[in-house]
Parts: C-alpha cells; sequence; structure tokens
C-alpha cells in the first residue's frame, strides 16, 4: 500500500537509485489506481525513465513474463514458466510467488494453478469464517464484493444488503463474517468503519476467485 507512504517511497526510491550496477535494486511500489498520484508525486524527482507505471487490472502476457523476469532473474527459465503457468494474469499473485521463490519456498511443480490459488485465498477465507456457518462459496463471494469497493463503510445498511444479496447470506451471517475476516487480518478496518483487504491488492485474488 504505497500510497499510504509516499515519504518512505521517496526515501526507498533513493536507496536503489544509489545502488550499483552489479546490484541493482528495483523498488517495486503497489497502490490502488485511485491514489496512484500519491506515489507518482513522491517519484516526481526522479528522471522519467526511471519510473515506469502499471495497471495490473491491464497486464498482458507479456508484461506478466517481465514481471517474473524483473523478480528472478537469475532463476532458470523452466522455473519462470511454471510460475506463469500458475499465476496467470494476476500481477498480485505474480508477485507473491516470486517473493515466495526468493525467500526459498519450494514450489513443486505438481502444484497446479487451481490448487495454488485455492491454498492462497480460499483456504484462508474458510478457516476466518467458519465459525459463521456460511459456504465457502459463499464467503469467497462476499469478499469479493468487499474488495471491489473498499475502502467501504462496512457499517452501512445499503453495503450490508448488496453483500447479503449477492452472496447469498444473512445479515448476521455478514456481521459475522466482517468480524472473522478483520481478527484473522485478510481486512483491515481505519476511520472507525472503513474496511479494505490487507494488503489492498489481496484482493485482486479474491475477485478472481
Amino acid at each position: 500500500n504505497a500510497h499510504e507512504v509516499p515519504e518512505s517511497v521517496a526515501a526507498l526510491a533513493n536507496y536503489a537509485r544509489r545502488s550499483k550496477e552489479e546490484g541493482r535494486i528495483v523498488l517495486i511500489c503497489l497502490s490502488r489506481s485511485t491514489l496512484r498520484n500519491l506515489v507518482t508525486d513522491a517519484l516526481d524527482w526522479l528522471p522519467s525513465e526511471a519510473v515506469r507505471n502499471h495497471s495490473i487490472q491491464k497486464l498482458g502476457e507479456q508484461e506478466i513474463q517481465e514481471i517474473i523476469e524483473t523478480q528472478l532473474p537469475r532463476e532458470s527459465s523452466e522455473l519462470k514458466k511454471r510460475i506463469f503457468r500458475v499465476t496467470g494474469d494476476s500481477a498480485f499473485l505474480t508477485i507473491f510467488v516470486c517473493e515466495l521463490v526468493r525467500r526459498k519456498v519450494d514450489f513443486s511443480s505438481a502444484v497446479s494453478e487451481e490448487q495454488f490459488r485455492r491454498k492462497l485465498c480460499d483456504a484462508p477465507i474458510e478457516e476466518a469464517t467458519s465459525i459463521c456457518g456460511i459456504a465457502t462459496f459463499n464467503a469467497i463471494r462476499a469478499t469479493a464484493v468487499l474488495s471491489a469497493a473498499a475502502p467501504i463503510d462496512y457499517r452501512s445498511d445499503a453495503v450490508r444488503d448488496v453483500t447479503c444479496r449477492l452472496a447469498d447470506i444473512s445479515p448476521t451471517e455478514y456481521d459475522c463474517l466482517v468480524k472473522q475476516l478483520v481478527e484473522s487480518s485478510l481486512f483491515s478496518t481505519y476511520a472507525i468503519s472503513l474496511l479494505k483487504p490487507t494488503p489492498d491488492l489481496i484482493g485482486a485474488l479474491m475477485i478472481d476467485r
């Protein structure tokens, strides 16, 4: 959520700019598109060619492959192809998987895209909301609605009504779901009653599901 810490973005960009070519540091900032100007303003002192902007909703196959190449320049082409097959067109999932690989987490070739996305998205939601007695499918639909409109006032009657209708859950189940999502840190609240996924861009994966 780079838009929340523009001062840190500027400081990290300065550190990356001074890195030597043989150990060059690339700074990747993720933000909501509506607040991206806060990030670009923090980087406006850099040469224009040093900053690249992407909309994660519009990345194509080549751009996803460029992300993988930038994140994992020393890994084998086979591993990069495997990551691309699993993450598809999701920029968030691509960056997330690349970070796992950088941390030396084993990325088995036997794991399918569906299994991987289920493990990253479905399982945490199911675990967090199981106490509410809501089917996983309905819980994912509810989180997708909340993610798509985030940041959103979860106490609003209109938000509750729309989420309940689209996810086919009751108002009582909605209140329980929101409570469990926050307690599990899948979502966070701020400014009293505004709700958003944590981090923001994991909401894209919830919407994909």
